[in-house]
């Protein structure tokens, strides 16, 4: 690997001796082609019918720029590349019955696919002779030499929406009758390399704070910096091949309750959406006209093809130790009553001014994409089997896996490259037993009641013509969120219990008192306090030692929790008399990404436009905007990391006010 490397030409990183770096300019290209087809044909004057076909391939090739994974070295592969591929069909025919009846029928399909190729970008992958899986994907790397290779699997994933559409236009007398149907089929199939940190390929790490050389000639580790020779012993094990663990994961296969080896996890995922409308168009009189409408929308549950499994009660064990059983869908709620009304006037008192006003309950969907984030995080989906040697050669790994043979080798002498398959069984994790924090599950699931995200929207605009050709607008929109999207941690760990506070209180005044935590050993002149309940928790030990002691001094309440909840020593807390879910509402997992619908937004936004129409070369307008918007931490599930969409977990709640003013002018010349 050394002998591929080039030659460092930058000293502004690494320490100007050992380690230096490496600059040049990669280089990246995206292709296409796109192209579209689309025939026209009247068989009669009352019957045109159209079809059309897109397709489009935007491929990256040579590295991924955006995702940050491109080709790091000159000669070797990208880290990533990425292949896009869209296909559209679309099948209309439009019949006039009458002069005054009209009928618009479309079928057809969206399909885009989209696939992230990571190892697959290097030809040699998968061949151990020539792409080893030492732990240097795309997530890290070695920590004394940056591996250029990208160590774990491709992504993929593939949407296809199959459409029906029908719309109806009546004409009688002064009203206009609209109604119609939208239904959309939703297909969502996932190939998966990785879950978040689970890769489902081998992973052979070198760790010198885990595993050392234990070289007998080595200057003694205090005649020199701690720091240099920490680098000394990494660079040891990285050259002479003396790996710390290997971890590698399995997908689980839930129809025949086993743990197979595979490069990919797959999803397939599916919704069905049925939308009706009807709307009336009333011309009341030359200065009125009142449009009145209304929808129906039925967004289905989405459901997996492969298996679906939900909590069996709340998962946050209000009702007890909860199950995961299988489902026909994600949540139960197919929200019936989505009907949305329609509402709007015009009125024009006189030529040069119109008052508008309108009113609409619209309706969003879930996202196919938090579906899968969602199906990703079942117990049991994934198991990561990490096998640990320490310095005796020793060798340690977690339940339900395998120990691989040959782990007291170094990787020239026989070290294994890959993991047995595991000897427990998927059914095994739907039903975890109350553990430590860093022990428990991380899971994800939708609240079984979800409801679909609507919004209120309402508007008043008064429009005015005024001289020298100019139009002066002033508006009002309005906007209710109701039953928004929300991604949470419903299991975080809490503090609130009567008197830890105030306990935490105790032992941080007697650190920064001069004592030690548990009000011990105090300077002269100090009398300390005894925290009971977090020697209750605990120990001396545990509050006098050095973590605990700069968590207190810091007010690191929330982290010392954890701490405590973590412990294992003596059993758990239980053993203390301490209810086992003390910290944790459910002490069989610990994150619980939790999807509900309760999230809400407001906005109100005045805006005031003034318009000059074109004319002698010259146009003109003026907007301004003032507008005030709040929101309690609802979120774009688009948006959200397909592992555990953490980007919710920051999220606080937000108000903000908004000042926008924007001029344009716009003047044409003619002749040359």
């Amino acid at each position: 690997m050394l002998n591929t490397l080039p030659t460092p030409n930058s000293y502004a990183v690494g320490d100007g001796l050992n380690l230096a770096g490496y600059n040049w300019d990669p280089s990246a290209k995206s292709s296409g082609p796109d192209f579209m087809i689309r025939v026209d044909h009247n068989f009669r004057p009352a019957d045109n019918v159209f079809v059309r076909w897109l397709q489009n391939n935007y491929d990256t090739r040579g590295g991924d720029f955006f995702g940050g994974r491109p080709r790091i070295f000159p000669g070797f592969p990208p880290l990533n590349e990425v292949l896009r591929l869209g296909k559209n069909l679309a099948i209309s025919w439009r019949r006039a019955f009458s002069f005054n009846l009209v009928n618009d029928f479309t079928i057809g399909f969206n399909r885009f696919r989209i696939e992230n190729t990571l190892g697959e970008s290097n030809k040699d992958f998968g061949d151990p002779n020539k792409l080893p899986p030492w732990a240097d994907g795309c997530y890290g790397s070695f920590v004394n030499i940056t591996s250029p290779l990208c160590g774990f699997p491709h992504t993929a994933r593939a949407t296809t929406v199959s459409q029906f559409i029908d719309n109806v236009a009546w004409a009688h007398g002064t009203q206009i009758f609209r109604f119609g149907a939208n239904i959309r089929l939703y297909y969502q199939n996932d190939s998966r390399g990785s879950f978040g940190r689970r890769i489902l390929v081998p992973e052979i790490a070198f760790a010198q704070d885990e595993r050392q050389g234990l070289f007998d000639n080595l200057p003694p580790a205090d005649s020199m910096d701690p720091n240099d020779f920490a680098v000394l012993q990494q660079a040891i094990v990285e050259l002479v091949g003396i790996p710390a663990s290997i971890i590698q994961s399995f997908r689980a296969d839930f129809k025949n309750n086993q743990y197979i080896q595979d490069q990919h996890v797959p999803s397939h995922t599916r919704a069905h959406q049925y939308n009706f409308y009807v709307d009336d168009e009333w011309r009341w009189s030359p200065k009125l006209t009142v449009r009145l409408g209304l929808r129906w929308e039925l967004n289905l549950p989405p459901y997996d093809t492969q298996a679906t499994f939900v909590p069996n009660k709340p998962i946050d064990g209000s009702q007890g130790p909860v199950h995961y059983i299988e489902s026909d869908k994600w949540y139960r709620n197919s929200s019936w009553s989505a009907i949305g009304p329609r509402i709007g006037i015009a009125w024009s008192p006189e030529g040069k001014s119109v008052f508008r006003a309108g009113y609409g309950l619209l309706f969003d969907t879930i996202s196919l994409f938090q579906v899968t984030s969602i199906a990703g995080q079942t117990p049991g989906a994934i198991l990561q089997c990490t096998t640990r040697i320490d310095n005796l050669g020793q060798a340690s790994t977690n339940g339900g896996c395998e120990f691989p043979m040959g782990t007291a080798n170094r990787i020239g002498g026989g070290f294994p490259i890959s993991l047995p398959a595991p000897t427990s069984v998927p059914s095994d994790a739907l039903s975890p037993p109350s553990q430590p924090n860093s022990l428990a599950p991380a899971v994800g699931t939708f609240d079984p009641n979800l409801k679909n995200p609507a919004v209120h929207e309402w508007n008043i605009t008064y429009e005015r013509e005024m001289p020298h050709r100019f139009t002066m607008s002033v508006g009002y929109v309005g906007k209710r969120g109701t039953h928004l999207l929300r991604n949470y941690d419903l299991n975080q760990i809490g503090t609130n219990q009567p008197g830890f506070v105030q306990s935490f209180n105790i032992a941080r005044q007697n650190v920064l008192s001069g004592c030690k935590a548990d009000g011990t050993s105090c300077p002269p002149g100090v009398i300390g306090s005894a925290p009971s309940l977090l020697l209750a928790l605990t120990s001396s030990t545990f509050l006098n030692g050095g973590i605990s002691d700069g968590q207190l001094r810091r007010g690191d309440i929330g982290s010392m929790a954890v701490r405590i909840d973590n412990l294992t020593a003596s059993a758990a807390i239980t053993a203390k008399g301490f209810p086992v879910n003390y910290f944790r509402s459910n002490p069989q997992f610990s994150q619980i990404l939790y999807v509900d619908s309760g999230g809400d937004s407001y906005y109100h936004g005045l805006y005031v436009t003034a318009r000059r129409h074109f004319e002698q070369n010259l146009d003109f307008s003026f907007n301004y905007v003032f507008s005030k918007s709040i929101d309690d931490m609802s979120v774009d599930p688009i948006g959200a990391p397909a592992a555990l969409n953490t980007v919710s977990f920051s999220r606080t709640p937000t108000a903000f006010t908004t000042f926008a003013w924007t001029a344009r002018a716009r003047t044409l010349t003619t002749g040359t």
